[in-house]
């Protein structure tokens, strides 16, 4: 069963605007690089701003390179990035899916670590599996081990606290690996 965040709807509205002319020279070049019309690339950057940056441009967030991260991370021990992972993860993305106006379920948590962290933050790349009565969701990255520890540790406290299980995991370097148990899932929503 596919999540659908609340604000969705079945239906398409057709928006008419103006942009200036050097902007739409970038549309186009940056839709032909990506193999999709203009309308699409739009229709993806209004998706990343209504499910993503409206709800954060104004908590002073900052986008930062991959390098910078990467030496962030370098001065943190390593028990202490999981630790804050763990510390984090408690509140935070519990906080974040109700600002969204999101009740809190594993699919909507896989909507929020997929799209909302992965696809519209570059937290990761996800891809989640289905195999047998498991789920295997599956973070890549390029921020190295330390990345890997705190994204364990803030999906763990939030799938223990928040949802109320505790899914196995993975770490690699560039990786961490959540294998969820369906029946868990099932057992808790009904």
């Amino acid at each position: 069963m596919e999540f659908k965040p609340p604000f969705r709807k079945d239906k398409t509205v057709t928006r008419s605007m103006r942009v200036n002319e050097g902007i739409d020279d970038i549309l186009k070049s940056e839709a032909q690089k990506r193999g999709v019309s203009v309308n699409t690339l739009l229709d993806q950057y209004l998706t990343r701003y209504v499910e993503s940056i409206r709800f954060v441009e104004n908590m002073m967030a900052l986008i930062v390179s991959a390098q910078t991260l990467i030496g962030f991370l370098e001065y943190i021990e390593d028990g202490e990035v999981e630790a804050l992972g763990l510390s984090l993860g408690l509140e935070r993305p519990f906080e974040l899916l109700l600002k969204r106006g999101v009740e809190p379920s594993y699919e909507a948590a896989k909507w929020y670590l997929t799209k909302v962290l992965g696809a519209h933050s570059g937290w990761f790349s996800s891809s989640v599996n289905v195999s047998d009565d498991k789920e295997i969701i599956h973070l890549s990255h390029p921020f190295g081990m330390k990345w890997s520890k705190f994204l364990k540790g803030y999906f763990s406290a939030f799938f223990r606290e928040v949802l109320g299980f505790n899914p196995d995991s993975q770490l690699l370097s560039a990786s961490v690996t959540f294998t969820v148990n369906l029946k868990d899932i099932r057992k808790d929503t009904t």
